[in-house]
């Protein structure tokens, strides 16, 4: 199957809340393509050039409303990853009715998996009973978008997924993001 990233959206954006969302997660985008992350917004065809940078194309619409998406550049891009501002209101075909809200991208580890990361975090730091998130991965998988996030918006920011993010600990150690966050 490959690696993959799920979560539950099943509260709508308010319009004010919205423009949060969208303009942290550009800053992600732009802190990501700082440190030389190649992404892109067209299934993975071409990176985001510097007028794509400038428009903030990854902020889009799609069937029910505002979209953000981003992913990799192949051959490192898998399925992209796409926060709808109306949650994911639609139960898919292959859903019954108890999930809906439930979403998931398939990143395959890929470099942009950190960028997939570091949004995650920052939505259920910041906005816990919108979304939820689970993961393939372990905690020390998330780090590099744990990362991405201090590097973006500081160390005295509000983040903390460890109590929101269903990711087991490897057993061996507590990963320098536990420390980190005094946990």
């Amino acid at each position: 199957m490959g690696y993959t990233h799920y979560w539950n959206h099943t509260r709508k954006f308010s319009r004010q809340d919205w423009i949060r969302v969208e303009d942290a997660l550009s800053l992600i985008v732009e802190g990501a393509i700082r440190r030389g992350y190649t992404l892109s917004i067209d299934h993975g065809a071409s990176s985001i050039s510097a007028h794509t940078r400038t428009a903030r194309a990854w902020l889009t619409e799609f069937g029910a409303g505002p979209v953000i998406q981003i992913n990799g550049v192949a051959p490192n891009s898998c399925e992209t990853f796409v926060i709808h501002k109306e949650g994911v209101s639609a139960v898919k075909p292959w859903q019954n009715s108890s999930n809906k809200g439930f979403d998931f991208c398939k990143t395959n580890q890929h470099p942009y998996d950190t960028v997939v990361t570091a949004m995650l975090i920052w939505l259920i730091s910041t906005f816990p009973k919108h979304i939820s998130a689970r993961s393939d991965g372990n905690l020390e998988d998330w780090q590099s978008g744990m990362d991405l996030c201090l590097f973006v918006f500081g160390e005295n920011s509000a983040i903390n997924y460890l109590t929101r993010c269903a990711l087991p600990r490897n057993g061996k150690r507590k990963s320098c993001v536990a420390k980190t966050l005094h946990c």
